[in-house]
């Protein structure tokens, strides 16, 4: 069995990514997220500018409800190689 690394970066809270190769991949779309989040939780965006962010980076219905019930946190991010 394959063991696998937990990658956590500094910036990036709740993202966690399997491998350094999925790090390179993926970590620009945690970042975009990140981005977003932050900038929604010190007002710069609305909640239809959220919405519609949060919509263009793949998330759905109720994983913006989520962020717009628990302002300031971050959900969690698993980013992987091979799943499924």
């Amino acid at each position: 069995m394959e063991s696998r690394l937990n990658i956590r970066v500094l910036g990036l809270p709740g993202a966690c990514f399997d491998s350094a190769e999925v790090l390179a991949e993926f970590r620009t779309d945690a970042e975009a997220y990140e981005a977003v989040a932050a900038a929604f939780d010190a007002g710069a965006l609305d909640i239809a500018e959220f919405w519609e962010e949060l919509q263009g980076l793949g998330f759905e219905y109720d994983e913006i409800q989520w962020h717009l019930g628990n302002p300031g946190k971050r959900m969690t991010q698993g980013y992987l190689v091979g799943a499924l």
